[in-house]
């Protein structure tokens, strides 16, 4: 794994139970790029987990044509896109996971466009371990933002990123 910023890691799953109840959470199935610039622009979003398919990552993440149907988002695209909302231009967006395979190329993308915080794949991921990836994250995630003095948040990013990747080498294949 290699930094971004901090991080690189992610893949199918949407995290924890407890992570979304302390924040208002939109789960879009079958997303277009046109349903996500919407969910950007109305709701003001800190963190964004993309869970799907990546194609060929340097060519873009998979999303859904309006008829059904895959279409691929272009990596420049996704990160002028995501970046627009990132903190460092004035908007909410601060963490994204890329819980797709070979996404480290995007990761780059999104961090030279603002994004602080990314969790990426560098090799293609196995679904399960992805799903325990996401949900160790943000079962860390929550349980930090419910501790009686939060911590600062690179510490809750990183320490959460670690006990993912920790459940990861620690479960069985």
């Amino acid at each position: 794994m290699r930094c971004l910023g901090f991080l690189t890691a992610g893949h199918h799953g949407w995290g924890s139970q407890a992570f979304f109840r302390l924040c208002a959470v939109s789960l879009c199935w079958g997303c277009t790029k046109e349903t996500l610039e919407a969910e950007l622009k109305n709701r003001p979003t800190a963190r964004l987990l993309f869970s799907g398919h990546a194609h060929n990552a340097c060519y873009g993440l998979g999303f859904t044509k309006p008829g059904g149907g895959f279409a691929p988002l272009p990596t420049d695209e996704v990160a002028a896109l995501l970046g627009q909302y990132s903190t460092s231009k004035g908007g909410k967006l601060h963490l994204v996971m890329l819980n797709a395979c070979k996404t480290e190329p995007l990761g780059d993308r999104l961090r030279a466009a603002g994004v602080a915080y990314v969790i990426c794949w560098r090799t293609p991921t196995h679904d399960k371990a992805a799903r325990l990836f996401a949900s160790t994250f943000f079962k860390a995630c929550a349980a930090a933002a419910m501790a009686a003095v939060p911590a600062p948040q690179p510490q809750v990013i990183r320490a959460a990123f670690d006990e993912a990747v920790d459940a990861m080498k620690t479960s069985k294949r």
